[in-house]
């Protein structure tokens, strides 16, 4: 086959010379062009190679608390801004609790009226209950243990007493205030709540309150300004190869500093634009970094040290079968040998095969052989043209 080639370039060529010297008289600027075989070499070589994965992603805190708000009555106060530094225990807002403190006093008055007539009824039953057991005990004197002991025995003989004692406990234990006492106490604990206190230390992030307005749901986000980590996205077609516990490295484009990080957190579902979320906790000092800083994160795949690399366009696979051209420069030989790819990423890999020797001289590109150059461009020929 390379032979054949060989001989259409030499026909070609021979074509192209008598073409020139038959019909130069012609066209005697006609534009030419050279054929040159493009011998473009890199010496085989050891080296390291590694594979990465790289992704975007922003500096976020660790701790990150989200404060809601439950109560649906305007703000009184709010007391702080996006970036003020709070202590735990400081009171972020008030709820205007105008309106809800008078449903309190309403609450508090049925449930006040609700018991007056529940103890009522209890009194009533547990009188009825005594007095029945008093007229059982009636032939025995009041007061000594004759009588104490047929009053409290009672209940076993008497139908009368045994039928006030079921009405007594009807009533103690089908309590009629428990829906108005519930009621009080959901209004209480919901006023307890109106004041908005700081659960943790931190920076205010979020403020989705202002006074005089109604907000519910999460109004302020508190997050940790010293612990940080980096929130981003691996697409789907790298996702296989990222796994807790990777190490990464982690570099703040904001202020050019580079940070070790171990990815912590990856999804095991994709996000609405298809990629996955992943989460890498940060190491060492982190004094200089801040919470929405850009980033870029290099995940480490693999790495091998000590092995013959080429760039990925200096090796050729045909099917199952991959090899790379030796070229002699004093000879123009050409030589095929046959490697097998190992590790590689964009734009290397690593190759190995019986016949590699350190030093080979390898096309680089060797797709690529045949180069065009033109020589002439003079416009020439009867009509003033190139061609």
């Amino acid at each position: 086959m390379k032979s054949k080639t060989i001989k259409t370039l030499s026909i070609i060529s021979i074509i192209g010379i008598l073409g020139y010297t038959g019909f130069s008289f012609i066209f005697p600027n006609a534009k030419e062009q050279e054929i040159s075989i493009n011998t473009s070499s890199i010496s085989l070589e050891r080296s390291n190679i590694s594979k990465t994965i790289s992704a975007s992603g922003s500096i976020a805190s660790v701790n990150v608390v989200n404060l809601t708000n439950t109560l649906n009555s305007p703000m009184k106060n709010v007391n702080v801004k996006v970036g003020d530094l709070v202590e735990k225990g400081d009171v972020l807002a008030q709820v205007d609790t105008t309106n809800l403190q008078n449903d309190i006093d309403q609450a508090q008055k049925s449930y006040n009226d609700a018991k007056y007539l529940y103890d009522q009824k209890l009194k009533n039953a547990y009188d009825d209950l005594d007095e029945a057991k008093r007229n059982y005990a009636g032939g025995y004197l009041e007061g000594t243990a004759e009588w104490k002991y047929v009053y409290d025995d009672a209940i076993n003989w008497d139908s009368k007493v045994q039928s006030a004692q079921q009405a007594y406990d009807n009533i103690l234990y089908n309590d009629t205030t428990i829906n108005s006492k519930n009621n009080l106490e959901s209004l209480i604990e919901t006023k307890s709540n109106a004041k908005i206190v700081a659960p943790v230390s931190g920076v205010i992030t979020t403020v989705n309150a202002s006074v005089g307005n109604t907000t519910t749901g999460i109004i302020f986000v508190i997050q940790d300004p010293d612990s940080f980590k980096v929130q981003s996205s691996i697409a789907a077609y790298d996702i296989n190869e990222v796994y807790v516990g990777q190490n990464t490295l982690v570099l703040a484009t904001d202020i050019n500093l580079t940070y070790k990080g171990t990815i912590t957190q990856v999804s095991p579902t994709a996000n609405t634009s298809g990629d996955y979320n992943i989460e890498v906790m940060l190491e060492g000092d982190l004094s200089q970094l801040r919470i929405g800083m850009n980033s870029m994160i290099e995940i480490l795949i693999d790495e091998k040290e000590n092995v013959y690399v080429l760039p990925l366009s200096s090796i050729v696979t045909e099917g199952n079968e991959s090899y790379i051209i030796e070229f002699n420069v004093d000879t123009s030989e050409s030589i095929k040998h046959i490697v097998t790819i190992g590790l590689q990423n964009d734009y290397y890999a690593e190759v190995n095969g019986s016949s590699l020797v350190e030093g080979m001289n390898i096309l680089s590109d060797p797709l690529n052989k045949i180069n065009y150059t033109d020589t002439s461009v003079t416009p020439g020929g009867p009509f003033g043209g190139n061609e």
